[in-house]
């Protein structure tokens, strides 16, 4: 029974520490492809939060001295006066990780743990695991007033942040032309004509436009028009963008929690659904020291750019398009992208500044034209001027779910409002599930491999030792439970199979271990040599070598073994193991004295 329970716990140790070893937080692992906001000047985006009925939307805008004469015209499923509305001088911000990119990390993580869990659990190779392991490796006032003979009802006004916001309803779209010109807004009457299927339907209009004398150097950025109202499904106006034609105008939508958008035929093509789940803590090192160098060297080249054209850039794009700084911005910007796992977000209002930001293992990192550095903790980043907006949820914390929604299609193809409902589809559920239950798919790819390589190794040493393959492939399964597992069932049925063992010539769980480590290391091989990756080639190979240098040292082993005539069985195995590092360690050593010495 003592026998017994010692082999217990050796194969318990033995299963759980390979997996102990690669979930430690200190290996440097791969991000998955992740987002997080910060508004592009030439697209149009927005964010949405789903409560109890109620959706509050805020769509972003920029304050430019260019588009002062422009007004914003939002229609909304609701009577006007159940729509709320506020201007905000912030937008909400979002990280998260994308489902598909993290699952396939995830999977990855996974199938590299099963290989060295079955890898280390021939006992003999583990004292190898930790170097194989390293190697892996963001008010005003009310009121209710009419627009005199215009058919036109004002139900609320608010002015804020360098803007003006109204909730009107309208009788048709005349009296909303006739609105617009009272203001002084010169807006062609046939470009409003889609507002009459709105009107139909008794929607409320939400309007809005720069205050006069408002845009100055100081006050140019973005705003949010905020608006809140009832409704059955999630909404987002997108017809009367359908009046710029030809023109492709980006559009991006994130919505907190998984959504089911109903996208139409015309725009499916242009449209590219993600969904984002919290996002991974990562650990820098080496990585975080090289991501500050770059972020310093990006400082240097805007500097040289401003003495070239006398202005910073106004967006990357011009930067790397850049005739004698646009390579060296381009390597720049892609080692940044690499070592800082995460996206560059840039912005320049005027000319004499710009402002640089990204997201660098936890905290958000800034930099500007005046050379500061703000290393910000992104959990303080929740405006309190968009509490309303968030409700209970925390999306800049990177605890939140959310959808992503990006239409990049010709304006005259939205001849539709867009609707979602919640929920996701199967193959994004089917992810998250993997996500969230990483361990139970380690167990099942563990199992598979394991499973797999030791039936074949069973068969292959069966057949070497005894001429027989089909029970040996049999009895090798029992290596799902590491060697000892194995050496314990095959002693357990040798009073069946005594016949074979006794006219073996060769140690079957000897035999079998080589077997089954080199037949673990050639799927490794043939994946390295396909994907070109020369380092990882260079590991597979060196296991398949340490393996088959292993073979002498056991017979070694072996014959000192019976040279001092052991017999029992249980002190016998635990001592060729002990030998068996020791030999290990003693050949590491001399490796690495000659290289030393050389």
């Amino acid at each position: 029974m003592t026998k017994k329970f010692i082999y217990f716990l050796l194969i318990i140790t033995f299963i759980i520490s390979p997996f102990s070893a690669l979930a430690d937080g200190v290996v440097i692992r791969p991000l998955p492809e992740g987002d997080w906001t910060w508004v592009d000047q030439n697209s149009q985006q927005a964010f949405i939060n789903y409560e109890q009925g109620i959706e509050k939307l805020i769509i972003a805008v920029d304050l430019e001295e260019e588009k002062s004469d422009i007004a914003w015209i939002i229609p909304v499923p609701s009577t006007p006066e159940k729509v709320g509305i506020d201007i905000t001088s912030e937008l909400p911000i979002f990280f998260g990780d994308e489902i598909i990119s993290k699952a396939k990390i995830k999977f990855s993580e996974n199938l590299t743990g099963s290989y060295y869990a079955g890898l280390f659990g021939q006992i003999w190779t583990f004292p190898l695991s930790i170097i194989f392991v390293s190697l892996s490796g963001a008010g005003g006032g009310i009121s209710g007033e009419m627009a005199s003979g215009d058919l036109v009802s004002v139900e609320t006004h608010i002015e804020k942040a360098g803007m003006i916001a109204e909730v009107i309803t309208a009788k048709n779209s005349q009296a909303i032309y006739n609105y617009f010109s009272q203001k002084g807004f010169n807006i062609k009457q046939e470009g409003i004509s889609e507002l009459n299927s709105y009107i139909e339907k008794d929607y409320s209009f939400v309007v809005s436009w720069i205050a006069s004398g408002a845009v100055s150097e100081e006050s140019r950025g973005q705003r949010g028009i905020f608006m809140s109202f009832p409704t059955s499904k999630i909404y987002y106006p997108l017809i009367l963008t359908s009046a710029y034609e030809d023109l492709e105008v980006p559009i991006t939508i994130r919505v907190l929690d998984h959504v089911k958008p109903e996208i139409f035929s015309e725009i499916k093509p242009y449209t590219e659904v993600s969904y984002f789940t919290e996002r991974t803590k990562g650990h820098g090192g080496a990585r975080e020291a090289r991501c500050y160098s770059d972020m310093a060297q990006f400082k240097s080249l805007m500097e040289m750019y401003r003495l070239d054209h006398n202005r910073y850039p106004s967006s990357l794009q011009e930067l790397e398009n850049d005739k004698e700084r646009g390579d060296e911005a381009k390597l720049l910007l892609g080692d940044i992208k690499n070592m800082c796992n995460s996206r560059p977000l840039y912005s320049s209002k005027i000319r004499d500044d710009y402002t640089m930001a990204l997201e660098i293992y936890g905290k958000l990192l800034v930099i500007n034209s005046s050379g500061f550095f703000d290393f910000s903790d992104i959990e303080k980043l929740a405006s309190p001027e968009l509490e309303k907006f968030y409700g209970g949820k925390k999306p800049w914390k990177k605890e939140t779910e959310y959808t992503k929604i990006t239409i990049n299609a010709p304006a005259k193809l939205l001849k539709k409002d867009l609707w979602m409902e919640r929920g996701r589809p199967l193959k994004i559920s089917s992810a998250l599930w993997a996500i969230n239950n990483s361990l139970i798919v380690a167990l099942f790819l563990y199992l598979l491999i394991v499973g797999i390589a030791s039936f074949i190794a069973g068969g292959l040493a069966g057949l070497l030792c005894f001429r027989k393959f089909k029970k040996y492939a049999l009895l090798g399964l029992s290596n799902i439970l590491t060697l000892i597992g194995l050496v314990l069932i095959s002693n357990y049925v040798r009073k069946k199979w005594g016949a074979d063992i006794r006219h073996s010539r060769l140690s079957f769980p000897f035999s079998f271990s080589i077997i089954f480590v080199l037949l673990l290391s050639l799927p490794l091989i043939i994946s390295m040599l396909w994907r070109g990756e020369t380092e990882l080639q260079w590991i597979a190979i060196k296991i398949s070598v340490w393996a088959i240098i292993s073979w002498p040292i056991f017979l070694l082993i072996e014959f000192l073994l019976n040279k001092i005539g052991l017999k029992n069985k249980a002190i016998r195995a635990i001592l060729t193991i002990i030998l068996f590092i020791i030999f290990w360690i003693a050949i590491g050593f001399f490796f690495f004295f000659f290289f030393l010495i050389l």
